[in-house]
């Protein structure tokens, strides 16, 4: 006699009785974004950050301010040394994901692991940096340099709540998160108080935050800040990489080879002012960029330097690697990720000067997975 009827109706039963946990739409959210920018990282071996946000007509004038788990112990760990003169020692600390823990490397060359793992470095604060934790809260430290050397307090962050993402702007103070029921949160870090509280649609994510916050919605990219809202004339789609710094937004993407086009912001006059091959990132005060051209040239992994002097992008030199991601640690410097050109195929780190377009060796990551956002 066949069972196979009282399994079907066992499993059916079984079916209809057990609670089924919902799937967590935020993790699945960030993993995406990852994903995407794994892929623009595989074009033009930059670290993209791809995400769009829905603001209709959100204002945020007057308010705004002016201008866990361990590492795999199997891993060659990280080797930290000095500077070797290209980079002042008075910049901040540069922080980074070593085998997906948050750890900073300070200005004297030692590696701080901070104890936490996490799934995104959202950026550097005036006094610290922000991260995004394994269950999609804020983390926030605190960096103190004191006679003894440099110390990282765990600090509260803005809001307790998960958020589904975040951008932070080092030059501001401000904080801008995407709630779980897509609320868009502006925050300044400062003053602790919330400036601007903004209702988005489903499926949105912050993009950057400045004096204003980037945002998209579909094709259309805008910018919301002290005189509304402002358009941008892109035309490439969704953004695969955006920045903001000062009064110049970054936008990188296109159906082709990935470019970067830089346009000047000032209220509802908008003016591109150059286009530039690869993507990469704005410094904070929109005087650098910092673009990682692709592979189209065969000169792939170089880095390129523009600065708002009307000259031609400069290529950067001290370089040893092939760069795979960029970040900015202040107004000057910005942090340099290279892939190692020998067979290991390790990760390291640069320090790069933009008033001297040089870089210098900071941080030998052996084996370690080495990213400055995930």
């Amino acid at each position: 006699m066949s069972t196979a009827p009282d399994i079907e109706d066992t499993l059916r039963h079984v079916a209809a009785t057990v609670d089924v946990p919902s799937p967590d739409e935020t993790a699945f959210r960030r993993r995406a974004r990852r994903e995407r920018s794994r892929v623009m990282a595989v074009r033009t071996m930059a670290v993209g950050t791809a995400a769009a946000v829905v603001v209709a007509g959100a204002s945020f004038a007057s308010l705004w301010p002016g201008p866990d788990s361990a590492g795999d112990p199997g891993r060659e760990a990280p080797v930290a040394g000095p500077p070797k003169g290209a980079v002042a020692e008075d910049r901040p600390p540069v922080y980074l994901s070593v085998d997906g823990r948050l750890s900073a490397l300070d200005p004297l060359g030692e590696l701080h692991d901070l104890g936490v793992g996490v799934e995104e470095i959202v950026g550097a604060t005036p006094d610290g940096v922000l991260a995004v934790g394994r269950e999609s809260h804020l983390v926030r430290f605190r960096a103190v340099e004191g006679d003894a050397g440099w110390r990282f307090e765990r600090v509260d962050p803005p809001v307790e709540e998960a958020v589904q993402g975040a951008a932070v702007s080092s030059a501001t103070g401000v904080v801008a998160w995407l709630s779980l029921d897509d609320e868009l949160v502006a925050y300044d870090l400062t003053a602790e108080r919330r400036v601007e509280e903004v209702r988005v649609s489903s499926g949105a994510a912050v993009l950057d935050v400045g004096t204003g916050v980037l945002f998209a919605e579909g094709d259309e990219v805008l910018l919301s800040g002290r005189d509304g809202a402002t358009g941008l004339p892109w035309e490439h789609g969704m953004p695969w990489a955006a920045s903001t710094g000062g009064e110049v937004v970054a936008l990188s993407g296109g159906g082709g080879p990935v470019v970067t086009q830089l346009y000047e912001v000032s209220g509802s006059d908008v003016r591109r002012v150059s286009e530039l091959p690869g993507a990469g990132e704005l410094s904070p005060d929109g005087l650098h960029y910092l673009a990682i051209p692709g592979e189209e040239d065969g000169k792939g992994g170089r880095v390129l330097l523009w600065s708002g002097d009307g000259g031609d992008p400069r290529e950067v030199t001290g370089l040893l690697g092939h760069a795979t991601g960029v970040a900015w640690v202040d107004a000057d410097t910005a942090a340099v990720t290279a892939r190692q050109l020998d067979a290991g195929g390790g990760t390291d780190v640069y320090t790069c000067s933009a008033s001297t377009a040089a870089c210098a060796l900071a941080l030998s990551g052996g084996t370690a997975q080495l990213t400055l956002t995930y």
